[in-house]
C-alpha cells in the first residue's frame, strides 16, 4: 500500500512489521515520539532550567527563535530537522532534504526534568523541478511522520497490505523508505541524549551570540 504525500510516492509498512529498526511512538495519538525523565539530585528547578538554556544556546544557532513558550516550570521549543530523502518521480531519481518540525516540551521540577519530543509536521515545501519535471510543493504541517504510524494497522485492515513476495522488492522497500524514517528517529534521539547531558552538566558554556 502507498501513502501519497504531495504526489510523491511513499511506501509504508506496519509498525509492528518485519522491518527492523523502526521504533513505535510513545503516544501516537498525541504525536509524541519519545519522552524521558532526567534526575539531577540536589539541583533546584531554576538550576535545571538554566542548564537547559545553556545547552540550547550551545546547540542551536538561533536558540531564541526556536523558543515558542516559556513559563516558570516549562520551556517549549520548535526546531527543524533535515533528513536526506531519495524519491523516484516518474523515471527520475531525486534526492532532497525533507524538513520536519519537532516540538520539544521540557517540564521542570526540583531535582528532575521531563523532555518530550513531538512530531510537529512538515516545513513548507515550495514547488521544485527535477529536470523538466515539476514536483508539487506542500503547505506547512500538511503531513506528519506520525501519520504513517497512526494509520498502519488501518492500512492492513482496510487495504489488505501484505509484505512484498519478492525479497528484492522487500529490500528495496526497506532500504529506500525506512532508512529515511530511521534517520529521522535517530536525529531526535541524538538531540534527546545531548539535552539530557546538558541538563546534568551545568558547566556548559553559553554561546556569546545568545547574550
Amino acid at each position: 500500500m502507498m501513502l501519497f504525500l504531495s504526489n510523491i510516492t511513499f511506501f509504508v509498512l506496519a509498525q509492528k512489521s518485519v522491518v527492523e529498526g523502526v521504533k513505535e511512538y510513545k503516544d501516537i495519538k498525541e504525536k509524541m515520539y519519545i519522552s524521558s525523565v532526567v534526575e539531577v539530585e540536589g539541583k533546584m528547578k531554576k538550576d535545571l532550567m538554566n542548564a537547559f538554556k545553556n545547552w540550547g544556546g550551545s546547540t542551536f544557532n538561533n536558540f531564541r527563535e526556536v523558543i515558542v513558550s516559556e513559563t516558570d516550570d516549562q520551556i517549549v521549543l520548535v526546531y527543524i530537522v533535515s533528513i536526506p530523502r531519495t524519491v523516484k518521480v516518474l523515471l527520475t531519481t531525486n534526492t532532497t532534504l525533507f524538513k520536519q518540525y519537532v516540538r520539544l516540551i521540557v517540564e521542570f521540577k526540583d531535582g528532575k526534568a521531563r523532555l518530550s519530543f513531538y512530531d510537529d509536521g512538515n516545513v513548507f515545501v515550495p514547488t521544485s523541478y527535477s529536470g523538466t519535471i515539476s514536483i508539487p510543493g506542500a503547505a506547512a504541517r500538511s503531513y506528519y511522520m506520525s501519520d504513517i504510524y497512526n494509520n498502519l494497522i488501518k492500512y492492513e485492515n482496510e487495504w489488505d497490505y501484505k509484505k512484498p513476495e519478492s525479497e528484492k522488492d522487500y529490500l528495496k522497500l526497506k532500504n529506500s523508505n525506512y532508512r529515511f524514517i530511521m534517520a529521522y528517529q535517530a536525529d531526535i534521539e541524538k538531540t534527546l541524549s545531548s539535552a539530557v547531558e546538558g541538563i546534568k552538566n551545568s558547566n556548559i558554556i553559553k554561546r556569546k551570540d545568545d547574550f
